[in-house]
């Protein structure tokens, strides 16, 4: 290819015109691509505890999630629009999630409470990509900058979280954010981006646990630049002092976002009582790494961080460093907990475009052979180097389960990589080059435009979105936004008959709507042959034999709404009927007040349906305990030994130590086993 001629500068005016107008089109883009979305099932939770931050100073509600984002919620549902009842201590996070649902859905109108977030989430977004697309013109250019923007302003996984109360794009983009003034403060020598810089990185900290995997590779490269100064003989002294200021700052910006409380409670100051869902000790000794515990424990000893940010650190920490027990399909294949590297990849290349992709791996190309001009290589090199270590953290931990939506942060620095592509063959005077890049934001713009609901996109590597739950499951094919269709479809078609929930539906959704639930006594279940409708999570039927759900492989669904599906006849699902009653038993194990005797019926009705469970194993293993039955206890903790061996050396682990335990102590002294379904 030719090497393009170096051109003046474009006009000021061109870039702030083509700023708003690329605002523009990403928000309608957004709303049309999103209009017809649900809530995901963490939204409610989000909202109700950012109201509670708000309106009480108390943290105690959802800590496994800094606070930014459920603030911004919180202040679009005052009193007036979300009714909160009385703080209470709640024990375990589905007693949580109980009580904000409620609070949502049954005690509120919760129409107009997701009308406002959505309004509320957007303008955050928005406004955090207009100051990202002005950063990037600061370090690039406007042609870069702006190639950017459109790129983003196309993407499938950012256009579906633009209205979402979910941390995955804020932290994307002030992730993206933060590395812009860190180049910028590190050119210019500017104490103002040292500042903001300060503030962005305490906002980044206040969005999601995950943050510091951006954070601490920053201060690490402006450590490495500045002594790369040192070493060259320039004055570092005022650059030195710029960075420390900006470490404190962000700190302070982070202190703020709890108001300054150390504790997650502060009325209760001074005092021993705990109001986290489970104690902050607890959560520290979970981890399974000691070197995590003991810089956790040490944080808290000094205070360095808030109560309830060291309680979401250490969650994080375990769930989503050391793995949970959660399955997942990639091209069809299942696994369980942690997977092989190569799945953090294959999630990018089916979400992303292929051209986006494609444009991404040329700039990176142009990068490496040196083709760029310094002041688009250099920063250029930090982009690409920062992103190739978080997909390398993300994919050597090998948890899975959330799909693209946790390294979206990834895709900003990809689509500034594309742009230094398209700026490249833009400026060639070459026309045939000219015509690539447009030729490839046409394709991107066919492909995605169209897409209704565009969480659901996948492209035609993985089957288009129609096809793709044949071969993937995680929660960016899914999370539960076709409730609404699921509530439409049961007051025209099934209502007054109660129907089978296999679906992310959250039941106090359900509730308020007036959807009756299957709900059958374990003495009426015989065999697991169900009858009446059924509605099931698209991917639950597909390639994994795990649910053994072969039967309804060629059974075509009476209706489907993209990943929803309806079924109405008799059917032979053991499994299915036996995740039911599972899920009922151990929801009722967290509910105040309810028949626990009901629930350990459930699980043993669920167990006898399918002897593969150690969920269920664990819990009727806790019921014996409970009742001095050593003996029975032990049958059932080896059971779910026998289960987890298979492929969940996490659970295994866990449940051979209770089994020690159980054997050496007295009886009456052994506790029982927390389910690592909780986690």
């Amino acid at each position: 290819m030719p090497t393009p001629n170096v051109r003046p500068g474009a006009p000021e005016y061109f870039f702030w015109s083509g700023l708003l107008l690329l605002l523009a089109f990403a928000l309608g883009h957004s709303l049309w691509a999103t209009s017809l979305d649900g809530f995901t099932i963490d939204e409610p939770y989000h909202i109700a505890a950012g109201a509670s931050y708000l309106r009480w100073g108390d943290y105690r509600l959802n800590p496994e999630h800094p606070p930014l984002v459920k603030l911004i919620a919180g202040l679009s549902v005052p009193p007036s629009v979300l009714h909160l009842g009385p703080l209470q201590l709640l024990r375990e996070k589905g007693q949580e999630r109980q009580y904000t649902q409620k609070a949502v859905f049954l005690d509120s109108d919760s129409n107009r409470i997701h009308g406002r977030v959505r309004v509320a989430l957007l303008a955050f977004n928005t406004l955090l990509l207009a100051i990202l697309g002005w950063l990037l013109w600061r370090v690039f250019g406007a042609g870069i900058a702006l190639a950017a923007l459109l790129l983003l302003a196309l993407d499938s996984t950012v256009t579906a979280h633009m209205p979402v109360v979910m941390t995955d794009l804020p932290m994307a983009l002030l992730g993206t954010i933060c590395l812009c003034l860190a180049i910028l403060a590190l050119r210019n020598r500017r104490w103002l981006d040292w500042i903001l810089l300060g503030v962005a990185t305490g906002l980044l900290l206040g969005t999601k646990h995950s943050a510091p995997l951006i954070v601490l590779p920053l201060v690490l490269g402006c450590i490495g630049v500045l002594v790369w100064q040192k070493a060259h003989k320039q004055s570092v002294g005022r650059q030195a002092l710029g960075m420390l200021a900006a470490c404190a700052l962000s700190m302070l910006v982070l202190w703020s976002a709890y108001g300054f409380h150390y504790r997650e409670s502060p009325e209760l100051t001074g005092q021993a009582v705990e109001t986290f869902n489970r104690p902050l000790d607890a959560k520290i000794a979970d981890l399974h790494s000691a070197m995590m515990r003991r810089a956790l424990d040490v944080a808290q000893r000094v205070h360095l961080l808030p109560r309830a940010y060291l309680w979401g650190l250490a969650d994080t920490l375990r769930a989503g460093v050391e793995g949970r027990p959660i399955w997942i399909d990639v091209f069809g294949h299942s696994f369980q907990g942690k997977a092989p590297w190569w799945i953090a990849f294959a999630d990018l290349v089916v979400k992303l475009p292929p051209a986006f992709l494609l444009l991404a791996i040329y700039g990176v190309v142009l990068l490496l052979l040196g083709r760029l001009p310094v002041s688009v290589g250099l920063p250029l090199a930090g982009f690409a180097g920062i992103a190739a270590f978080f997909m390398l953290f993300i994919a050597h931990n090998g948890i899975f389960y959330a799909g693209l939506r946790h390294w979206l942060f990834v895709v900003p620095l990809l689509a500034v990589c594309a742009a230094a592509g398209v700026w490249y063959m833009w400026r060639s005077p070459s026309l045939g080059w000219r015509a690539v890049p447009i030729v490839a934001i046409l394709l991107i713009a066919v492909t995605v435009l169209p897409q209704r609901r565009i969480w659901e996109y996948h492209n035609i590597l993985a089957g288009g979105a129609h096809n793709a739950w044949q071969g993937f499951d995680n929660e960016s094919v899914d999370l539960g936004q076709r409730t609404p269709e699921l509530i439409a479809f049961y007051k025209s078609h099934i209502a007054p008959a109660p129907v089978m929930v296999g679906y992310m539906a959250l039941r106090e959704q359900l509730k308020a709507a007036g959807v009756k639930e299957w709900e059958p006594q374990p003495e009426e279940i015989s065999n697991g042959d169900l009858n009446g409708w059924l509605a099931l999570r698209a991917p639950n039927v597909a390639l994994r034999n795990w649910y053994a759900m072969s039967t309804m492989r060629n059974v075509e669904p009476t209706a489907r709404f993209g990943n929803l599906l309806l079924y109405h006849g008799d059917f032979l699902l053991p499994r299915v009927t036996a995740g039911i009653l599972r899920f009922r038993g151990i929801i009722m194990l967290d509910e105040a007040g309810s028949d626990k005797k009901l629930a350990e019926q459930y699980l043993l009705k669920a167990i006898a349906l399918d002897p593969d469970s150690a969920i269920a194993a664990i819990e009727l293993g806790n019921f014996a305990l409970g009742r001095n039955e050593t003996e029975q206890a032990l049958h059932w903790y080896e059971l779910a030994g026998k289960a987890a061996a298979v492929d969940n050396p996490d659970v295994l682990a866990a449940v051979e130590r209770q089994i020690q335990v159980v054997r050496s102590a007295p009886s009456g002294i052994a506790l029982p086993l927390r389910n690592p379904v909780k986690e």
